[in-house]
């Protein structure tokens, strides 16, 4: 994007506009957004800033992105949410990512944390690589390490439509007493977890999800591959001294409990357990569902739960044959039509087949056991295959003399749990074009990641090189292929002297140019066509900055002083 101004006159106006565009590029911390929907990046560059700039019951919408932030929503009622919400394209999911890595403090590593919210709501997110947040509990006087991915604490809150994937709550501090959910927690309050996905996280119990002290509904959620339990137990989803939840129409399969309860464990809770298919997973006992005396009360009805053993209405243990990896029913599962009879249970009809389910539940509209049965029945974004793909298909790497080199940044994402490595980057021809990240590099997971490459301008001329990304994965293209361009000069690429930003002699020194320079450092960060020209004040050791764009608007609407030199 190139920011155009054709209506100034006066140069005091002009610079008046300037002033306030740079502002507006750069709001400092304390200026409000007023409107009922705060966009990020848009309105405000972080996450964070987002939420505090808005007012209870606003929306705070999030584009595609990776957000390395430890989010924080405190006794304030929002709906944070990325495009999912608009469009109810699960693709969204796996292009908006809170990535909860790199913490302030080590003490709240979670991606998300909602304290004392009364109806927020955390939907449409990839969230990884969280490592929970400490906490006081005080019915017993300890503190525990709690909610890789997502910490609820109080309230009324929901949890939807999220990739909750890669976290973890297995860090014992000095002092606490365990560690656990390390996808989700949520506790004394009132949660809603649907249609999520919950996978691959760790935690000494509860490595999936952890209901303690709390209310609510867990239902419509692929709970797979979590491990942990170590602690208390609880591979998939440990259910703990809570009032009465309701678990339905889950998948939860391939848990791993070091102890106890691999795929459900239950403890102090007279929960009921609907529509669920729970299988294969691995505990040393209680392998599937543990329900101890003090869950005794809990009820067990039209689950699919391997080797059986729970009384109640239209249990079976059959293997419940998936179509395809993402744990899609198959129209000859024996899950399909096999939940509960209840109207309320149903599985939304598809309005073009009187009758039958709408897609992605099966058969009849009788519920389907397992994620894609009942009223809130969905699509999933891909999440058990890798795939790679890159965010760019072009590089310029403008224009400069002989013997400078230009480094450039090759962004591309993966994902899917599978292993991803990105093997070599071969440029055809070679001339001059080098790789400075180490390869081969393996992908984190469900991430984005970027591979330096740097032109040198050995000799003058048009560059026009192709370069191939090698990758391990078979199901896209291989090699991965981006265009790269650009020019080397034998003298300098300067006209005269600096400040010709856009590299258009004919204009000279003018809006255009102050245009290009705003968008450079603020907007597109489009390499510049020409780094000298780009230098107005004279200082090789800064680079292109703020500094250059402060002599720039002098030069024009200030003192008029010619930019320095071209060096």
């Amino acid at each position: 994007m190139r920011l155009t101004v054709n209506s100034l006159r006066i140069p005091i106006a002009g610079y008046a506009f300037i002033f306030y565009l740079i502002v507006a590029i750069a709001p400092p911390a304390a200026m409000r957004v007023s409107a009922a929907t705060v966009h990020v990046p848009a309105d405000h560059a972080t996450i964070q800033a987002g939420i505090n700039a808005a007012g209870n019951g606003d929306t705070v919408l999030v584009e595609h992105g990776t957000y390395r932030e430890n989010v924080k929503i405190f006794s304030k009622k929002l709906y944070l949410a990325s495009r999912y919400v608009l469009d109810h394209d699960p693709e969204h999911i796996l292009y908006t990512i809170i990535d909860g890595s790199m913490p302030t403090h080590t003490d709240s590593g979670s991606c998300v944390i909602v304290k004392g919210s009364d109806g927020g709501v955390v939907e449409g997110f990839t969230l990884t690589r969280g490592t929970g947040t400490l906490w006081f509990d005080p019915s017993d006087s300890k503190v525990y390490r709690e909610g890789g991915g997502v910490l609820t604490d109080g309230g009324t809150v929901t949890v939807r439509h999220n990739l909750i994937v890669n976290n973890e709550a297995t860090i014992l501090d000095p002092g606490s007493a365990g560690a656990g959910g390390g996808g989700i927690r949520s506790g004394f309050g009132l949660a809603t977890i649907e249609s999520n996905v919950v996978a691959y996280n760790k935690g000494q119990y509860g490595a999936g999800i952890v209901l303690f002290q709390a209310a609510g509904t867990i239902s419509n959620n692929i709970i797979w591959r979590n491990s942990g339990g170590q602690s208390y137990g609880g591979g998939g989803l440990w259910v703990w001294n809570d009032v009465d939840p309701v678990i339905q129409n889950n998948t939860i399969v391939e848990n791993t409990s070091a102890t106890s309860g691999g795929g459900i464990s239950l403890s102090g809770t007279a929960a009921t357990l609907v529509n669920n298919i729970v299988r294969n997973n691995v505990a040393n006992t209680s392998t599937q569902i543990r329900r101890p005396t003090s869950a005794a009360a809990s009820t067990v009805d039209y689950c699919d739960i391997q080797g059986g053993g729970f009384s109640g209405t239209g249990n079976i243990d059959r293997a419940p044959v998936w179509a395809d990896s993402n744990y899609l029913l198959s129209l000859a599962s024996p899950c399909v039509d096999s939940g509960d009879i209840a109207v309320s249970a149903r599985d939304r009809g598809d309005g073009a087949n009187p009758g039958f389910a709408l897609f992605p539940s099966r058969g009849t509209t009788r519920n389907d056991m397992g994620a894609y049965g009942g009223p809130k029945a969905g699509m999933f974004p891909r999440f058990t295959s890798p795939v790679v793909g890159l965010d760019i298909t072009a590089i310029d790497f403008g224009t400069d003399t002989v013997r400078r080199s230009t480094a450039a940044l090759l962004p591309f994402h993966k994902v899917g749990w599978g292993l991803l490595k990105i093997d070599s980057v071969v440029f055809s021809p070679a001339t001059g074009l080098s790789v400075i990240t180490p390869l081969p590099r393996s992908v984190p997971i469900a991430f984005a990641d970027t591979i330096s490459i740097v032109w040198s301008r050995p000799i003058g001329g048009t560059m026009t090189a192709l370069a191939k990304i090698y990758h391990n994965y078979s199901g896209v293209t291989n090699p991965l292929t981006v265009s790269l361009t650009g020019e080397a000069i034998s003298t300098s690429c300067c006209v005269a002297s600096a400040g010709n930003v856009d590299c258009s002699p004919e204009d000279g020194v003018d809006i255009s140019d102050l245009s290009a320079l705003i968008d450079y450092l603020y907007i597109s960060f489009t390499p510049l066509c020409c780094v000298k020209e780009a230098n107005i004040d004279g200082d090789p050791s800064e680079g292109v900055d703020i500094s250059d764009l402060s002599a720039l608007i002098d030069y024009l609407y200030i003192s008029f002083s010619p930019p320095a030199v071209c060096l």
